[in-house]
């Protein structure tokens, strides 16, 4: 039988954060080749821009905005979401995400690679 258990993604996982300590980063699922996928839990504090470089052609990502305002840039082209919002882009383009406002930001990022 298959045993199953219940995370608090904030408790029970280590976050990662950024140089600047104002990107929190939870790895709610690690990569697994069978899946081909990742999914993490993501906090912007105010002031907060993450710039990621291109990944491999095939990578695409699935944001779902949850609480907030994002500015995702993908290439040349800037997108504001507003939670709840949600976007997919093919991520084989530098791209960033961005907290311009005065509150933190959450979403979540699917990555299909």
């Amino acid at each position: 039988m298959q045993e199953y258990a219940a995370v608090n993604i904030k408790k029970d996982l280590k976050p990662v954060y950024d140089e600047a300590d104002q990107m929190v980063l939870y790895n709610v699922f690690p990569f697994d080749p069978v899946n081909g996928f990742e999914y993490f839990f993501i906090e912007l504090l105010p002031g907060a821009v993450h710039q990621s470089d291109a990944h491999e052609e095939s990578v695409e990502e699935f944001i779902v905005v949850t609480e907030g305002t994002l500015t995702l840039t993908v290439g040349s082209q800037q997108f504001t979401l507003e939670a709840p919002s949600k976007i997919s882009f093919r991520s084989n383009v530098p791209h960033a995400y961005a907290n311009y406002g005065d509150a933190k930001v959450v979403f979540q990022n699917i990555m299909k690679y």
